[in-house]
């Protein structure tokens, strides 16, 4: 199942998070943090690349051939919406529930600032500071 060695890989990458910032707060004392994890089917049929959730229950996972989907309910049900592209997505960061970016191939760099409603292609600007 395509979507299982994803959310392996996120489970991994968070794990070591909560562990690393339960060892930064007291150096000197480890806690046990117990984290949980729940399998979840997904109904995208397709490999999912990224997942950002900016909300406790809301987020965003994208995947090949123009996969963008929406979750309000902790990834129970996910609703695709349509960027009007096919690219393959490979990553998005959601700075709210409304404003985030994906990006893909063929330098695609998409932004939302209406929760997924439309989407605008950003220019490909890197300058030196």
């Amino acid at each position: 199942m395509a979507i299982g060695g994803c959310i392996a890989r996120v489970a991994t990458m968070l794990s070591c998070l909560v562990l690393a910032m339960g060892e930064t707060q007291n150096p000197n004392r480890r806690s046990a943090l117990t984290v949980s994890f729940e399998m979840q089917e997904s109904n995208a049929n397709r490999d999912i690349r990224g997942l950002s959730m900016p909300l406790r229950y809301g987020g965003y996972a994208v995947g090949v051939t123009g996969y963008v989907a929406l979750t309000l309910d902790s990834g129970r049900t996910w609703s695709p919406i349509n960027t009007g592209t096919n690219v393959d997505f490979y990553s998005t960061s959601f700075a709210s529930i409304n404003t985030g970016w994906i990006v893909g191939t063929d330098r695609t760099i998409l932004k939302t600032s209406d929760g997924g409603v439309s989407w605008v292609s950003q220019p490909e600007r890197f300058s030196p500071p």
